[in-house]
């Protein structure tokens, strides 16, 4: 099942908060209206909803878990340069130890090394097998200049990857969690800030002013909010498969986002504007997309297709 990015509404959540906010202050003013008209439109009832709102202030914004999510990412993938920068060197004294020797190159897996260097979640296990290999023909490794120092160096770099996966990994999850949650506070509150105005609109019936205390949709005017929503998937363009764990960015902003295992990401509440998007993935080319129209109280999807780089 695809899980999902925003509340039943469609609306932002800040969007959603702030109109909260304001028909609950109006409703606590003018509760001996109500009451009568519904007796569960009670203090209990307003009670409720200022805990409704109370919770989800208290949760961090999606943006917030989107930035650390995207400084977790970039700091594993500057460990897998680092450790690729290694096993890069372990070639050169192989070579030396070994020149010629195929089985050899084989069995420390560089032949499989472009493959796996450019997915953290076999990269991790290619860096513990490639140091129990550089283990054992430690001596030969020694003799052509890698010393122990430099292999203990190998293990050091897997685990610190391993490590920063799983703290990613978890990251993900509780992320995961979180925007579910936030998605089901939201709807749920939400589904009562509509009965107030509902109720509202048959109370207030003949007084307009009254009425626009408990207005939900935006002034007469046309206003538009000024924010709107991005969503898009990363793929691969030659193999069409979705690329997870890129990094997509508007230049010149803080806002930024990562695409889930589907190559998916959705942004919303993102100020009106033409942008261009960056988005970037180790082991492919940077990609820059230009014209990214964000139009107000709309969903604006872009196709990202990036390009998988050279082995050196």
């Amino acid at each position: 099942m695809k899980r999902r990015t925003k509340p039943v509404s469609g609306l932002p959540f800040n969007f959603m908060l702030e109109k909260s906010k304001v028909i609950m202050a109006g409703f606590k003013a003018n509760i001996a209206d109500f009451t009568p008209f519904d007796p569960d439109m009670n203090l209990t009832f307003a009670t409720g909803i200022e805990a409704a709102i109370e919770e989800v202030e208290m949760l961090p914004s999606d943006r917030l878990m989107r930035s650390r999510l995207v400084q977790l990412t970039r700091g594993i993938w500057g460990e897998m340069k680092q450790s690729y920068t290694v096993v890069k060197h372990v070639r050169y004294f192989l070579d030396k130890a070994f020149p010629g020797d195929d089985d050899i190159l084989h069995e420390f897996g560089f032949h499989d090394l472009s493959k796996v260097r450019r997915s953290q979640k076999k990269f991790i296990p290619f860096m513990k097998e490639f140091h129990l290999v550089c283990t054992k023909y430690s001596v030969q490794l020694n003799t052509a200049g890698f010393n122990e120092a430099s292999i203990a160096e190998i293990k050091t770099r897997a685990v610190a990857l391993d490590e920063q996966n799983t703290n990613q990994e978890l990251y993900k999850k509780e992320k995961y969690v979180t925007t579910g949650k936030r998605i089901k506070l939201y709807d749920a509150l939400w589904g009562k800030i509509v009965m107030i105005n509902k109720a509202a609109r048959l109370i207030y019936d003949n007084d307009p002013d009254k009425l626009s205390l408990f207005a939900i949709s935006e002034p007469s005017t046309g206003k538009p909010s000024g924010l709107g929503i991005l969503t898009g998937m990363v793929t691969d363009i030659k193999t069409n498969k979705a690329i997870e764990d890129a990094i997509v960015e508007l230049d010149g902003t803080e806002i930024n986002s990562i695409t889930d295992e589907n190559g998916e990401f959705y942004i919303d509440e993102v100020p009106v504007a033409n942008y261009k998007l960056t988005a970037t993935r180790d082991g492919y080319v940077n990609l820059t997309l230009e014209n990214i129209v964000i139009v107000a109280d709309q969903e604006t999807d872009c196709e990202v297709k990036m390009t998988e780089e050279e082995s050196s």
